[in-house]
């Protein structure tokens, strides 16, 4: 695979149409194929064989590049079929993290085979499914291109085969828990245009909570100064982008400068911590399996996933140590866009690295309706609102905002 066709793919799958049939067949035949498959969690391991052939250094130069990323602490040997021999360099995957694009993982000499040995797709073709179906007791699809889900069997194989274990989120719990102030009020700032009207030194509030590329202004962040930084994105935060490597290089800045707690979902972790280790004492961990909406308290480190980082995160976070909040930064978006929403230029990261994120990760994108996920994100946060607000929790809105749920809570509507 040339280097211009992982390039136009990713573009295609961020800006193309939506065809949300083909993304559903694409989650039910991904779906299937599991069900034949023993979990990675119940497997016995001794070695990882990525399959099919590559063909280019461009395709392992990207494959190597996710190998570093999320199978950094994984102790098996990993081999990749057809890459003997093959040289690759950071110019073959201009996307990545160039840190990323190397060959020290993967094993060479003869793949090894035998039920011990789990085969991994990288690249789902009815070609290499069929040769795969033997084995396909011992196999893990992990194709980013293919269906979300499938990009996904990177985190059941870290998580299977990682040589230790990650901490609790009950055990970090305290971290958070122990900066409450009864009877304070906290600021939640988001990354939208309207954030550039807060004036961050004049900020009040006892706790200030932000998220996600706010790390990259560095006159934000040291005026501010955050008590706590949220981010729970599988691509923009947790993936082997340039992007990705931006973000965690301006979120350790971030941390050195300040004494702000990181929070993030205990499904990433692990993953963090294998390439972040300092981040260690400064983690709080918050598992995202609750059926309802909450936050944390003593006897539950637990939240909803509702894939935005307000409802997410920050929210619960503010809940668990406020009982006033002030929301700033949240515009929403219009129905004429054509991406999620627009950002802040003072917070947000280049075209580029933007660019970067949809060429590594275009089976995310692809499986987004951005105009479904606002409405889902509108009626999530009405909801959390109103089981806030029945718990004695008050949220105001002070920035413009196109947000329903914000307006009706002080914010001046956006035209």
């Amino acid at each position: 695979m040339l280097l211009s066709e992982i390039v136009r793919r990713g573009e295609v799958a961020a800006h193309g149409p939506r065809r949300p049939v083909n993304t559903r067949l694409r989650r039910a035949f991904h779906a299937a194929f599991r069900r034949f498959a023993v979990p990675e969690a119940a497997a016995q391991v001794d070695a990882i064989v990525f399959e099919p052939v590559v063909t280019s250094p461009a395709e392992l130069a990207d494959l190597a590049a996710r190998i570093n990323w999320y199978l950094a602490d994984v102790d098996v040997p990993i081999f990749v079929t057809g890459s003997d021999g093959m040289t690759i360099g950071p110019r073959d995957a201009p996307h990545m993290d160039p840190a990323l694009v190397h060959a020290d993982r993967i094993a060479s000499g003869p793949v090894p085979r035998g039920r011990r040995v789990r085969s991994v797709l990288h690249r789902v073709t009815v070609r290499s499914v069929l040769a795969i179906l033997p084995r396909v007791r011992s196999m893990t699809i992990a194709d980013p291109v293919f269906a979300y889900t499938s990009e996904n069997g990177y985190y059941r194989l870290r998580a299977a085969l990682a040589g230790h274990r990650d901490p609790t989120p009950m055990s970090t719990l305290p971290l958070l828990l122990q900066r409450r102030v009864p009877a304070g009020r906290a600021l939640a700032l988001g990354t939208g245009p309207s954030a550039g009207e807060l004036d961050a030194a004049a900020v009040t509030a006892d706790i200030r909570i932000v998220c996600n590329s706010a790390v990259r202004n560095v006159d934000l962040i040291e005026k501010l100064k955050p008590d706590v930084i949220c981010c729970a994105d599988p691509v923009f935060h947790f993936g082997p982008s340039r992007y990705a490597a931006a973000f965690r290089a301006d979120l350790q800045r971030a941390l050195r400068v300040t004494d702000a707690l990181l929070v993030v979902p205990a499904r990433y972790v692990g993953l963090l911590l294998a390439h972040l280790p300092e981040a260690r004492d400064r983690l709080v961990s918050l598992d995202d399996t609750a059926g309802d909406w909450c936050w944390p308290s003593e006897t539950r480190a637990q939240v909803r996933l509702s894939g935005n980082v307000l409802t997410y995160l920050m929210l619960p976070v503010a809940f668990a140590l406020v009982d006033e909040v002030d929301v700033a930064g949240c515009d929403g978006r219009v129905a004429s866009e054509r991406y999620f929403w627009k950002h802040n230029p003072s917070i947000q990261y280049s075209d580029e690295l933007m660019r970067d994120v949809f060429i590594t990760h275009p089976a995310f994108f692809r499986s987004r309706d951005y105009g479904d996920y606002y409405a889902r994100h509108l009626r999530y946060l009405d909801e959390f609102l109103a089981v806030g607000e029945a718990a004695g929790k008050h949220v105001r809105g002070v920035t413009p905002s196109h947000i329903p749920a914000l307006i009706q809570r002080g914010a001046v509507p956006l035209s």
